[in-house]
């Protein structure tokens, strides 16, 4: 084997070990990264990494300078595991400059697209996935590219473009069905961010109906975007539990509380959902959101209109009576908080969710020891 052959090889290897652990997910991912956000990824072909170029003063002062393609390219993937992802992005960038038009400037712009979404710098990284459609040369699967710039999209919160995009991955007809089912969710959370609830109700309930079902036959399906996805469902409910307020008198009262229950109940049922699916984001976001429900359904009671025909004393009265039923869902709330906060802590999730839920356990248990007997 010549010496082009042995270098050829150990660039191909070298490019493979670089693009799975870079968008590989975590089982408890908690930052808004591009590694948590879709499935591995690798080139679909392999790429020549050995060319090298001379550069030469023209003044003759300073000597020939060689740039190799495939040691900058290697010294970006080191830089790159050690988290230094600023220096990784210059020797990517270089290797764009320097050799652009060649097989190995898309895989150096792929990766310096993942540098930039690590850093946070959505908008850099968007235009070097967009950059990947004008350069010749081997290009990565169209699919590949438009999932990453997806992933910059909803960082950036730019949710009519999102939508418009995951419409164009669904048109793919190569895209993988599982794939097609994280793209259809994130679709449907698309929509509820961008305040069309009615829309992502009818997305999120194909999709997570597409995800049991595909879940039967033991696929390695992306758990993360189907938690997500049960999550916004739920929210769906809650935002119109929210807007139901206990306030009217006799039947209308009755009919408020008994659409307030079933909307908390409807929403209850996609956190836990969520929960059961072990993604540490989500299962804090959802176990947060069942505390909250049960101690403002608390409240909303405890504060409801009395009834009309109440003498004071009977008033009073009817306040105990109310509190003592209804107690058991100030109960449920603390340990749902408590839950919480006690898996942040075991588990060093630091998730924001967790914050709010030891914000509230601590006014809650506060409240219990003040007018619980």
């Amino acid at each position: 084997m010549n010496l082009v052959a042995k270098q050829r090889m150990k660039a191909n290897k070298g490019a493979l070990k670089w693009v799975w652990p870079l968008l590989i997910l975590g089982v408890f991912a908690v930052f808004g990264c591009a590694t948590r956000t879709t499935q591995a990824i690798k080139p679909n072909q392999a790429f020549n990494l050995g060319t090298g170029r001379i550069e030469v003063d023209p003044t003759g002062e300073l000597p020939p300078q060689f740039w190799d393609s495939y040691t900058l390219l290697q010294e970006g993937n080191t830089l790159f595991d050690q988290e230094r992802y600023g220096e990784a992005a210059s020797y990517f960038s270089a290797v764009t400059q320097r050799f652009d038009g060649e097989e190995v400037a898309s895989l150096a712009l792929f990766n310096l697209g993942a540098c930039y979404e690590k850093m946070g710098e959505y908008e850099l990284a968007l235009r070097a996935y967009k950059r990947l459609d004008e350069i010749s040369g081997p290009k990565f699967s169209g699919d590949e590219v438009l999932i990453r710039q997806l992933s910059c999209l909803e960082e950036l919160g730019r949710w009519p473009l999102a939508i418009g995009l995951a419409d164009r991955l669904l048109d793919m007809p190569n895209l993988s069905e599982i794939s097609r089912i994280d793209v259809s969710i994130r679709r449907g959370i698309a929509f509820y961010k961008n305040r069309d609830s009615k829309s992502a109700k009818i997305f999120l309930d194909k999709a997570l109906l597409d995800f049991r079902i595909l879940s039967r036959r033991k696929l390695p399906l992306n758990k993360y975007f189907a938690a997500k996805g049960y999550f916004y469902l739920g929210e769906i409910y809650f935002d119109r539990y929210e807007t139901i307020h206990l306030n009217g008198a006799g039947d209308e009262l009755r009919l408020q509380l008994e659409a307030k229950t079933d909307l908390l109940f409807l929403a209850r049922t996609q956190y836990l959902r969520s929960m059961r699916t072990y993604e540490g984001r989500w299962l804090a976001a959802s176990l947060h959101k069942l505390g909250y429900g049960y101690e403002s359904m608390f409240f909303s009671m405890k504060n409801a209109p009395l009834p009309e025909d109440l003498l004071p004393n009977e008033a009073t009265e009817y306040r105990m009576k109310l509190e003592k039923r209804t107690v058991n869902l100030l109960y449920k709330a603390i340990d749902a908080y408590e839950k919480n906060v006690d898996l942040n802590r075991r588990f060093t999730l630091e998730s924001p969710w967790a914050k709010q839920s030891e914000t509230c356990l601590e006014r809650l248990r506060r409240y219990r020891e003040e007018n619980i007997n």
